[in-house]
């Protein structure tokens, strides 16, 4: 109990780190973000061993702060966004060896980013998958199957 406690604080501290500076959160925010950031980081939780599992490593999914408020506020899970595209990365791990080890090559965390109300975008850098979606994204998976298909036409290149 105590390694998991010491690794949720390094996750969220961390995820301080990369967020946006300057978004300052409520104590119900807070709460919240501790609470997806626990979601993304249970190993016991099926979707938590999955990259490890498919892709034969972690990777370690962090949150802008700035993506919490307009979240909590809309009512939606956070986490789950962010969760759904390390599970496709996972899943296309799993079903293709080939586009596994492009993956395992070029991404080593995601990380997630506020982007306008419906928008849903991916890049690329530096090991970095950056994902950028707002409360009202949808089709995730989808898009990041069509970002990875163009993606993958300029990484083989």
């Amino acid at each position: 109990m105590i390694r998991y406690s010491a690794f949720i604080f390094i996750l969220i501290g961390l995820n301080g780190i990369f967020s946006n500076a300057g978004t300052v959160l409520t104590q119900k925010e807070k709460a919240q973000l501790v609470g997806w950031n626990r979601q993304l980081a249970d190993k016991k939780d099926y979707e938590g061993y999955y990259p490890r599992e498919m892709c034969g490593k972690e990777l370690p999914t962090a949150m802008d702060e700035n993506l919490v408020p307009p979240f909590v506020k809309a009512g939606e899970n956070l986490g789950a966004y962010c969760r759904e595209i390390r599970t496709k990365v996972s899943t296309i791990c799993r079903n293709d060896e080939e586009n596994k080890a492009k993956l395992v090559k070029n991404i080593n965390r995601i990380q997630c980013h506020l982007g306008k109300v419906d928008e849903t975008s991916f890049k690329i850098d530096k090991g970095v998958l950056h994902f950028t979606f707002g409360p009202k994204s949808s089709n995730l998976s989808e898009h990041f199957l069509a970002f990875f298909e163009e993606w993958e036409k300029t990484a083989s290149k």
